[in-house]
């Protein structure tokens, strides 16, 4: 079989003091018999007890100790029947081909031959030797077919019990199912392994099959000075699907009944791969003995097989091997070598947690280590933190109550079964970018670090849970609630302003479930809408151009005083340059715009209306007594130039006296509304009349404003008028006067604009971009991805809903033209991606979707914006304006074709190769098998 190792059968011949010269012939079944008498009858049996065994393989007192004459007969140790290898006999069952196996192996229940039964025949009463010798052969031929096959319908029981949800009752079905769970057992111990930083060598990949040729292979059993040698040679096969890689043929030197033996591998040798074993597995194996008692070893109905116990202080193992190895070798002076089935059911997952409880070990060493290296780091480059203060959440409605009830029912439920304190870890990320575009603004995390820094609940709070709640919720759970806080949550996040893409998580929360649940709700309902928002504005940002000014103007179409807040803070952030939302500008320092309304203008009958006239100079040298006239004057010029060409008639006087009570009133930032009563007769010579007055004094007027009409149209017939003054009238620079379209204006009509030709140069922008109007909702989700070390996931039908298992870390990686190429995300526990090796990049859930990337530049996405301690070492929150400039410098990295708002070309977000390896592993662990009937 090329999935085991083709041992030198060094002890083949060795045979049972009572073996008969020849035996019957019988099926592969019967070697698969004892093979389960071994593994599966005993597991069952320790499973079945309810005792959590303390290593992942436990032993159990061996049903051949029941049989008669096994200790004191010289037997072949890990041989099925008379000299047939158990690694042979293992092979053939698990490749399903039992007619691989030999035809002329012995019957393989016990070493007991037909001799000895004869003799037992003959001890029966009435059974003299004056029967006949063919009557007695055939009563020993009954009684012993009997006999094994009520052995073998007592194993196939056993294994039908140890399967879980097993409903077989044919023996090929069982077999069947047996391999394939077998398979998957193997798949767990692997990707155990690979989970806690143990080397994924890729001989153990899905598919592949190489041999590795181990030369020598020399094993020191030695008991006190005594040495026990085992050499052997030959070819090792690895395949992931294979079940029998780790099975050997002991020699069958026996020894004493109180003898240890301590294997010794420091001599393998490998003339063609070097295989070492990493110091982090060293680290958790440390120094290890192997005692064993030759009774136990020697026992000609026994297979002999590895096991691990991490725990065990005495084993003493030296290894070289880069493969990631599921067994090591101990023992129990009084119980033979016997392997252990980890099953799927919960019971049997315990067997797992001692060895991952062990690796945890590690895990913590590095995070010690990490945290160290950190804090070393901020002395020279990054901040610490010292107890600086975190105001509150800019919105007083932002407290622990701002939460969906059953975040308090879920953490009620967790303190009732004592799991409240057990250590989660969850990932807010989305599914999609919104718009039908391919990226994302990530935003709002200054207001998550806000809530949390000042989470607390207040004593009427607390009596509001109360009333809210079941009254059969006890008092010890609002004394619970009195005491929450968010100094054992930690909080990493990708900074505010990033360009992000789904499913790369943008926070992490760690800490105690129940506190983290109550989490879960107003961090979603700060980020959703904030990173949506912002989303919209950018692609505004990106479809009007970079010379392009932009203006909000939604706060009287935003959904309600917190949304036109929001909406108007992170518009800016997303690149706007202006707001005309006076509370914002007054809490986060946002560039203030806003001009006058159409009623200002159709409030005035005529100038008349007008008392002031007068208006000093901008140098504040001159006086104008009569600003009135002035603009008359100027406004019958440009009737009669002969540029113009009587263009002009007669204008609104009511415009007019409008326009020029708000250059009284404001001479330096006169901007007009045009287009109350005729944009091209009446709003633009009569905002001409009174700019040119202004200019007469010094002054210079803002532009105009379009708010209805052919914007393309009418912003190029003012641009050539403003043009033709200039030169006429030799006005600087009055051919470059502002022209702000308004007017509910979206990406379409500023695409469409570009199109067309136009010469705005500010678009105010309202109700679709605060509103969202082309989607309602980013959908972030908050999915638990870990508790208590243990990884998590969550299934669906539809695979875009399938969340990504454990703990991760993230990188951006950047290709030699500085574009980002890829983000990938990786286990905690994996080493980084480095400048100019060669990676795997894998997509979480399509295996054809791969890619090798040589990175440039790596960026790692992730850092810790709340430690969860005082003094802990923390990012600073940046101003406003400084995320702005993130976002602005983020955009202008990307690639165009990812920006574009036609089918632009999808980013890719990746998986290293093990976590892709973990996620399919834990799905198919998770996943209910379904049955046809």
């Amino acid at each position: 079989m090329g999935d085991t190792y083709e041992c030198d059968h060094y002890y083949k011949n060795a045979t049972c003091s009572s073996s008969p010269p020849a035996a019957p012939p019988h099926s592969a079944a019967d070697d698969m018999s004892l093979f389960l008498q071994q593994i599966l009858v005993r597991s069952s049996t320790s499973l079945a007890s309810g005792k959590a065994p303390q290593s992942l393989f436990s032993s159990s007192p061996s049903v051949g100790a029941l049989l008669p004459g096994n200790l004191d007969r010289p037997c072949h140790s890990g041989f099925l029947g008379d000299g047939i290898p158990a690694v042979d006999s293992f092979a053939a069952f698990v490749s399903g081909h039992p007619n691989e196996a030999s035809e002329n192996e012995a019957d393989e229940d016990d070493c007991e031959s037909e001799e000895g039964l004869e003799a037992f025949v003959e001890a029966r009463p009435g059974g003299g030797r004056s029967s006949s010798k063919r009557s007695r052969a055939a009563e020993v031929h009954n009684l012993s077919e009997k006999r094994r096959r009520s052995r073998i319908n007592e194993k196939m029981k056993a294994l039908q019990n140890l399967i879980p949800n097993s409903n077989k009752t044919d023996k090929a079905s069982m077999l069947d199912e047996a391999i394939e769970y077998l398979k998957q057992l193997q798949l767990q111990v692997q990707m155990l392994s690979m989970r806690n930083g143990m080397s994924l060598h890729p001989l153990y990949l899905p598919g592949t099959l190489q041999p590795v040729q181990l030369s020598q292979m020399r094993m020191e059993l030695g008991e006190e000075n005594r040495p026990l040698h085992l050499d052997m040679t030959g070819t090792l096969h690895m395949n992931l699907e294979s079940s029998t890689q780790n099975l050997f043929n002991l020699s069958n030197q026996c020894t004493a009944a109180n003898e240890s033996y301590v294997p010794d591998m420091s001599n393998v040798v490998n003339s063609e791969t070097s295989f070492v074993l990493e110091p982090s597995i060293q680290s958790h194996l440390g120094p290890f003995q192997l005692p064993a008692s030759s009774q136990e070893i020697c026992r000609d109905d026994l297979l002999q097989h590895q096991k691990i116990d991490v725990n065990h202080s005495e084993m003493n193992l030296s290894v070289t091997a880069t493969v990631s190895l599921p067994f090591a070798q101990v023992s129990d002076p009084k119980s033979t070598f016997d392997t252990c089935i980890i099953g799927r059911d919960r019971q049997e997952v315990g067997l797992l947690r001692s060895i991952e409880q062990n690796f945890h070990i590690d895990r913590r060493r590095r995070s010690k280590r990490k945290l160290s290296n950190t804090k070393m780091a901020a002395k020279s480059n990054g901040p610490i933190d010292t107890g600086r203060v975190i105001p509150g959440p800019t919105n007083p409605m932002v407290t622990p109550l701002l939460t969906d009830l059953y975040q308090f029912t879920m953490a009620y439920a967790y303190w009732k079964a004592g799991k409240h304190n057990e250590r989660a870890v969850f990932d807010l990320y989305f599914r999609k970018n919104p718009f039908g575009g391919e990226y994302t603004i990530f935003a709002g995390l200054e207001e998550c670090i806000r809530f949390i820094a000042n989470f607390k609940l207040t004593e009427d709070e607390i009596a509001f849970v109360r009333e809210s709640l079941s009254s059969s919720c006890e008092d010890g759970f609002y004394d619970y609630l009195r005491g929450v806080d968010c100094l054992g949550v930690e909080v990493y996040a990708i900074a505010e302003g990033t360009v992000v893409f789904p499913k790369v998580p943008l926070i992490r929360v760690e800490g105690p479930i129940a506190v983290v649940q109550l989490l879960e709700t107003p961090f979603l309902n700060l980020v959703n809408y904030a990173s949506l928002v912002a989303t919209n504005a950018a692609r505004h940002r990106f479809v009007a151009g970079e010379s392009k000014n932009l203006l909000e103007f939604g706060l009287r179409r935003a959904q309600g005083p917190d949304g036109g807040i929001a909406a108007s803070r992170y518009c800016y952030l997303g690149g706007f340059h202006a707001t005309s939302n006076v509370a914002a500008g007054k809490l986060f320092g946002i560039p203030l715009r806003g001009t006058h309304s159409h009623a200002f203008v159709s409030s005035f009958v005529s100038p008349d209306e007008i008392i002031d006239k007068t208006l000093r100079s901008s140098d504040g040298q001159s006086t104008c007594e009569d600003f009135v006239s002035l603009v008359q004057t100027w406004l019958s010029k440009i009737k009669w130039s002969k540029s113009l060409n009587g263009t002009f008639g007669e204008t609104n006087q009511s415009e007019l006296a409008a326009f020029t009570s708000y250059a009284l009133a404001f001479p330096s930032n006169f901007l007009a509304l045009v287009d109350t009563y005729d944009v091209m007769r009446s709003g633009i010579p009569n905002y001409c009349a009174v700019a040119l007055a202004l200019n007469d004094l010094g002054y210079k007027a803002s532009g105009i404003r379009l708010d209805s009409g052919d914007l393309a149209y009418l912003s190029c017939e003012a641009r050539k008028i403003f043009r033709i003054i200039e030169k006429e009238f030799g006005v600087p620079e009055f051919g470059k006067t502002n022209i702000t379209a308004s007017n509910d204006l979206n990406e379409e009509t500023l695409d469409a604009l570009n199109k067309q030709g136009h010469e705005v140069d500010s678009f105010g922008i309202g109700t679709y971009v605060v509103t969202c109007y082309a989607q309602a909702a980013l959908g972030c989700v908050f999915k638990l991805v870990e508790i208590n070390n243990e990884p998590r996931i969550k299934l669906s039908e539809d695979v875009t809903k399938v969340s990504i298992p454990c703990k991760k870390r993230s990188y951006r990686l950047y290709g030699k033209e500085g574009y980002p190429l890829v983000d990938i995300m990786t286990g905690e526990n994996e080493p980084p991606p480095k400048v100019g090796e060669r990676i795997l990049c894998r997509h979480p859930f399509n295996e054809s979707k791969r890619a090798y990337v040589v990175p440039q530049r790596v960026e790692e996405l992730m850092k810790c914006f709340w430690p969860g301690s005082p003094g802990g070492v923390r990012e600073d929150l940046p101003p406003l304006k400084d995320i702005r400039e993130r976002c602005i410098t983020q955009l202008k990295k990307m690639r165009p074709d990812h920006m574009r708002k036609l089918n632009p070309t999808p980013y890719k977000v990746s998986v290293s190769a093990k976590l892709y390896e973990f996620i399919h592993f834990l799905w198919l662990n998770e996943a209910p098998v379904g049955e046809l009937q």
